[in-house]
């Protein structure tokens, strides 16, 4: 049952991916930022396990690789981190 769960939590990833481009950006450039988005956060989620495991590994705790994870995201939210909508994708 809870992998059930899991896997109908994690089925919404992508839909929600593509809606939040849909929103936030004009539909003339979802052509190349929906598969970029995709091959990007994919990226991270195929290598972000296997190098906070050769950081503890490494370093014998996971402290650092949770600081490491962190960091950008607390870096990109405090300059604002989401973009201005435009004109465009409120008319579409």
């Amino acid at each position: 049952m809870p992998v059930a769960v899991f896997g109908l939590g994690f089925s919404g990833i992508i839909p929600a991916y593509v809606l939040a481009v849909r929103e936030l950006f004009p539909a003339s450039e979802a052509s190349w930022r929906v598969p970029t988005l995709l091959l990007l956060s994919g990226s991270g989620m195929a290598f972000g396990g296997w190098l906070a495991g050769a950081i503890y590994d490494y370093a014998g705790f996971y402290a650092i690789a949770f600081g490491r994870g962190r960091n950008p995201c607390a870096q990109r939210c405090s300059r604002g981190g989401r973009p201005r909508r435009s004109a465009d994708a409120v008319s579409d």
